[in-house]
């Protein structure tokens, strides 16, 4: 069969609404054929695996949702209104979030927090650098103010971070090049230490292993 031609026709026929005559009704008009098929795609991501024969899929093919697959139940809903952060990381991150919001509206114009796209992520990244580096901030604590910015952000809809951690590495090299000090926590602080071992049960066999990692070793009396 022909497809996507075009041409020229000449139509004939008589008009029925003239019942005087039998001269013919001349119509000219082009003949347009069907277009031509769209090649098939497929949709791919960089995540696609294929193996031997196998197609990835159309891209009007969806998964077999139905609306269960979209609901919780109320335990659920329940359990996932509990807080899932310590107070102390609350109250840092909504300080955090409250600069970073107020920075949005003073802008002219004015930006959109959350979510928030690279470029206004990056630019707020920036201008904690720029502070930084006039002596208000160090480098970690920069990037644990855009850290708690970042995990704010819509999971699907978070922003790219290589052009702000790009530029904070520059920054904290530079810095400590210069003679700045990283901050460097310990990784158990005495205090937690002593809380690990008066909590230590030693009748029971996990017990008895912490015992063997957190106590010193018994010493021999003196002979």
């Amino acid at each position: 069969m022909r497809t996507g031609y075009s041409q020229s026709q000449r139509l004939e026929r008589l008009n029925p609404e003239n019942t005087h005559t039998t001269d013919l009704d001349v119509y000219e008009g082009e003949l347009v054929g069907p277009a031509p098929a769209a090649p098939l795609r497929h949709r791919m991501t960089p995540h696609t695996v294929l193996g031997p024969g196998v197609l990835p899929p159309h891209p009007g093919e969806l998964p077999a949702w139905t609306d269960a697959d979209f609901e919780l139940s109320a335990e659920d809903i329940a359990d996932l209104s509990e807080p899932d952060l310590a107070e102390n990381t609350i109250i840092n991150r909504d300080s955090t979030v409250r600069a970073f919001t107020a920075w949005c509206a003073a802008q002219k114009p004015t930006r959109t927090p959350w979510p928030c796209t690279t470029e206004t992520y990056t630019a707020y990244g920036l201008h904690l650098i720029r502070r930084g580096k006039a002596g208000e901030f160090k480098p970690d604590t920069v990037g644990q103010y855009m850290s708690r910015i970042y995990n704010w952000q819509p999971v699907d809809l978070r922003p790219d971070l290589s052009r702000f951690k790009g530029r904070l590495r520059v920054w904290k090299k530079a810095w400590t090049d210069a003679g700045g000090e990283v901050d460097r926590t310990a990784a158990v602080t005495i205090g937690y230490k002593l809380r690990i071992i008066a909590a230590i049960d030693e009748t029971t066999a996990i017990g008895k292993w912490d015992a063997s990692v957190h106590l010193p070793p018994a010493q021999e009396p003196w002979p």
